[in-house]
């Protein structure tokens, strides 16, 4: 099913994954949280840059434009490249 047409079901368990995901590249850790109750509890604390520990960057996809400027730059090997914040959510 696309998009707009999923189950209730299926589209809790993309959250989920989505979620556990998120705090994975914050914090180099396996989530321990209950499922069901994550989603639509409080959001964790937003890190400042720097803390992620399971990834070097990050690049929100809220422009594509400027997501793949960003992407590109990264992959031809640029230093002056700075990540983004993680969202808040």
């Amino acid at each position: 099913m696309g998009r707009g047409t999923e189950t209730e079901e299926a589209l809790r368990a993309r959250l989920s994954a989505a979620l556990d995901e998120i705090h994975y590249a914050r914090t180099g850790k396996a989530p321990e949280v209950d499922r069901e109750a994550s989603i639509g509890a409080a959001s964790p604390k937003t890190h400042e840059k720097g803390e992620a520990k399971a990834v070097d960057y990050v690049i929100v996809n809220d422009r594509v434009e400027r997501a793949y400027l960003i992407l590109e730059s990264l992959a031809l090997g640029e230093e002056s490249v700075e990540s983004d914040d993680f969202p808040s959510f």
